[in-house]
């Protein structure tokens, strides 16, 4: 028999609260900073940036229903980050795809982003912001598998 059984000193019953107290935490700092878009524009802009999407694969990469995305895309187009395309393959359906506006304020997002954490994790080796990248990196994979969505894509 094995030793598999989970106990209440088990990582996972460490992880849950730390889980839960860490998106409480960046919820709270996303609410305070300026960033240039919503977080949901971000994420949308980041998977477009690969190239066009049609908007149910874009829900389907962001484990979102159908209306979510287009409410999101609706609410993009008016600020200009995102445009409608025919679809190449057919041309009688459309595709979403960035604008450049849209992949300005992406990289505008994403710099700021990064620059906050890379402060936060200043003092952590090198070696340990690896690891937690390629930890977190599996979380994410596992979390999108579990809801049935795709995994996000990253850059």
């Amino acid at each position: 028999m094995t030793n598999e059984t989970p106990c209440p000193a088990d990582a996972v019953t460490r992880m849950e609260p730390e889980i839960a107290f860490m998106v409480r935490g960046l919820e709270g700092i996303y609410r305070r900073r300026k960033y240039p878009m919503e977080r949901a524009h971000y994420l949308v802009l980041m998977n477009l940036l690969e190239g066009p999407l049609a908007s149910g694969a874009l829900a389907a990469r962001l484990s979102l229903d159908q209306s979510t995305i287009t409410r999101q895309i609706a609410a993009m187009e008016k600020r200009g980050l995102v445009e409608k395309r025919a679809n190449p393959k057919d041309g009688r359906g459309v595709v979403i795809a960035a604008t450049p506006e849209g992949e300005a304020r992406y990289t505008e997002m994403r710099a700021l982003r990064l620059e906050r954490l890379s402060e936060m994790l200043s003092d952590w080796p090198e070696a340990d912001r690896a690891r937690f990248a390629e930890l977190i990196t599996r979380f994410n994979s596992a979390l999108m598998a579990s809801e049935g969505g795709q995994v996000l894509k990253g850059r």
